[in-house]
């Protein structure tokens, strides 16, 4: 799903540029060339927003997956620590029965 939202931004980004160029070419009378440049120029922009929004967002994502990875292995580490009393304790009664 993500792939097709990544897609689907891409094809808008091209679709906007291409406007930009369109409405500076036929709207404005600015020669081809300048407004092939605008329009690459706007599309240059809008993924190099896109991109660094998306790399913030992944490294928010990343932070929340490195605290709930720390929360696991410390209650992991507790319940290791428990086992191993409990065996401890059964290991006591099993000497003292001998």
């Amino acid at each position: 799903m993500r792939r097709i939202g990544a897609i689907f931004i891409a094809v808008c980004m091209m679709l906007i540029a291409a406007s930009i160029g369109a409405v500076l070419y036929l709207g404005f009378k600015i020669d081809a060339s300048t407004s092939a440049i605008m329009a690459l120029a706007a599309l240059t922009a809008m993924a190099l927003f896109n991109s660094i929004s998306n790399r913030l967002r992944d490294r928010a994502d990343l932070g929340d997956q490195i605290g709930d990875l720390s929360r696991g292995t410390a209650d992991l580490a507790r319940q290791v620590a428990e086992i191993s009393a409990i065996q401890r304790k059964i290991l006591n009664i099993a000497r003292s029965d001998i």
